[in-house]
């Protein structure tokens, strides 16, 4: 590592203290003893963190230390001067990122209510100091990550933090919890969420992390990618693998125990996702026919949810145990569903031309005609929604509750940050789904480059259109279908590039790093999914930032997936054998074919 002095050694070591802290404080930690327990502890412990990290970091800056750490494998020679500061620009997430910093700060300034979209408000807590926490941690993980050991504490801490709170989850399923919730956290569980939808969007997330983990340790025991020790480590595989294992099923029982269709929406095609490009990066015997399977699975799991929520014959379906939730996704009649659907027309007749909105002290909104472009402020939405509050939503919730949240994203980054946050938010998805895809070699040309582009617009466009058109063409269905529709189209050009590409030949010395990025990348799209249905906290926050910044190291191959003297390569360990004297092969057999094992080799990387 490029670490002038024992002071920049220190503060990057502080640096990866307060990231590891943000990654398990945030999910972890809640306070019995506060009045509100859960969401604004979490985020007031996140942002004294990143107050922290700023800390150090300005430290190691004034002490000559990099403000962004080169490339590990950077040879002395071509040591950067100075603080290496373009660094910071020189990614490819970095436009989309200062659109939405961009968004938030505008709105925060022109907000309805100013000091509540910075501080937050009682209940959430999540303003512009707090999304402005969550870049800086992930930032200054982007800066200061560099070696492989720091890649596997990430992954672990996401990994072990995750387990006691899907232990807790379990014990509250058997009614073993000595804590007395004013709610039922036995049917769905909450555990240390404080909500079952919170708990499942968290831990879909960490959720792919641990798949990737099961892969890799299967694998090695398979014989690809071993060390060169394989024999000795054979049980170190084995007990890994069961380990993960273990706490991926741990994981998958709670996700099913929380019973929110949201996360479940994006946790079943984050599976066929993660299946359909491992598949697409082993590239196994047959691997056509399971890349089949894979989009085959997807399209009979859609087909099915929509067969559920549509034909009369299937109706059975909604009393079954946790398939009955599935079966309800598309009901706007009652229930959850129609409260969201409700929030989403009072929503849209915000984005529209109005009369400005008028404060106590009888003032009018003089940034009323640029509204739709910057929004009314992050956390601003209860103050600014009540003159558009449907009055049908009276019947379904409290009369005195206003609502603060559209329980959908897009709907949200409309209101709060206005058509410019929207823009940047949707950007910032679209670019990691792009990179990320590059980086797994399936865009590799200007043909692929207009293909993804093209299936992305066009499945957004249908979505939209088409959701809309089964609900009077009423702009608040758009919000979901938007979303959808960019995933379909972004599942589709994955499955069709599979295919496109399937005469390539996949470089198996660079699997560790694809698989890394194929678990970040189906993280960060179920979470994608997820938020679509319910409410981003500040677990998923945190990882999703923190997943990004990850994602964009490996892809850029500024962090290594395995240490130097492990960097597979592959060898030739069995050559064609050699014809004993006086004897003649064997007509109509040909020789045998050099048999090829994936293994690390001591030394540098080729």
């Amino acid at each position: 590592m490029w670490n002038r002095t024992k002071l920049d050694q220190w503060c990057d070591s502080a640096l990866e203290a307060g990231w590891l802290a943000a990654l398990v404080v945030a999910p972890l930690f809640f306070n019995v003893f506060s009045s509100r327990v859960f969401e604004p502890d979490k985020i007031s412990l996140v942002r004294s963190i990143a107050l922290a990290m700023i800390a150090v970091w300005l430290v190691k800056i004034a002490n000559g230390g990099y403000a962004w750490l080169p490339a590990s494998a950077t040879p002395s020679e071509q040591r950067p001067p100075g603080g290496n500061w373009r660094g910071f620009v020189k990614n490819p997430f970095i436009w989309a990122v200062g659109l939405v910093i961009l968004a938030f700060v505008l709105a925060t300034i022109f907000s309805v209510a100013v000091f509540v979209s910075w501080f937050g408000s009682y209940q959430r807590l999540q303003g512009t100091y707090s999304f402005l926490a969550y870049v800086t941690i992930a930032g200054l993980t982007a800066a200061t990550m560099r070696r492989p050991e720091q890649l596997r504490r990430f992954q672990h801490a996401v990994i072990i933090t995750s387990l006691p709170i899907s232990i807790y989850g379990v014990v509250q399923h058997y009614g073993l919890d000595p804590l007395p919730w004013g709610g039922d956290v036995q049917t769905r569980v909450a555990a240390n969420a404080g909500n079952a939808i919170f708990l499942g969007a968290y831990l879909i997330m960490a959720f792919f992390l641990t798949l990737e983990r099961v892969f890799t340790s299967f694998v090695r025991l398979m014989g690809i990618g071993q060390p060169a020790n394989a024999e000795a480590q054979d049980w170190q595989s084995s007990l890994a693998g069961g380990a993960y294992l273990f706490v991926l099923l741990v994981q998958a029982i709670a996700i099913v125990w929380t019973q929110s269709r949201g996360p479940w929406l994006g946790w079943v095609p984050g599976i066929f996702l993660f299946a359909l490009l491992t598949v697409s990066a082993v590239r196994p015997r047959y691997f056509r026919i399971l890349l089949g399977l894979a989009v085959g699975g997807v399209a009979a799991i859609a087909l099915f949810l929509i067969a559920a929520n549509s034909v009369p014959a299937l109706s059975f379906t909604r009393d079954l145990p946790y398939v009955g939730r599935l079966a309800t996704v598309f009901e706007i009649e009652g229930g959850t569903g129609l409260v969201r659907v409700l929030i989403w027309s009072g929503a849209a007749e915000m984005l529209k031309p109005h009369e400005p909105l008028t404060f106590p002290d009888g003032g009018k909104d003089s940034a009323n005609l640029i509204r739709p472009l910057i929004g009314y402020g992050p956390e601003a939405m209860w103050v600014a929604f009540n003159p558009f509050y449907p009055p049908e939503l009276a019947q379904v919730e409290a009369r005195n509750a206003s609502p603060d949240r559209s329980h959908n994203e897009a709907w949200d980054s409309i209101v709060i940050t206005g058509l410019l946050g929207f823009i940047g938010y949707i950007t910032l998805f679209v670019t990691i789904f792009y990179w990320s895809l590059r980086w797994l070699g399936l865009v590799a040309g200007r043909r692929d480059t207009l293909l993804f582009g093209g299936l992305i617009a066009v499945g957004g466009i249908v979505g939209s259109v088409a959701i809309m058109a089964t609900d009077g063409w009423q702009l608040r269905m758009a919000g979901v279908g938007l979303p959808f529709g960019i995933v379909t189209g972004f599942g589709a050009y994955t499955a069709l590039a599979a295919f496109l590409h399937a005469g390539d030949k996949p470089d198996r010395s660079d699997l560790p790093r694809l698989m890394m990025v194929i678990a970040l990348l189906t993280a960060i799209v179920a979470h994608y999914l997820e938020i679509h249905f319910g409410i981003a906290i500040a677990a998923t926050r945190t990882h999703f930032w923190v997943f990004t910044a990850v994602l964009m190291l490996v892809g850029m191959r500024l962090l290594p997936v395995l240490p130097t003297e492990l960097t597979m390569t592959s060898t030739e360990t069995a050559q064609e054998p050699a014809a004993q004297p006086g004897k003649r092969a064997k007509s109509g057999k040909s020789a045998a074919a050099p048999i090829r094992r994936w293994r690390p080799s001591v030394g540098p990387s080729r």
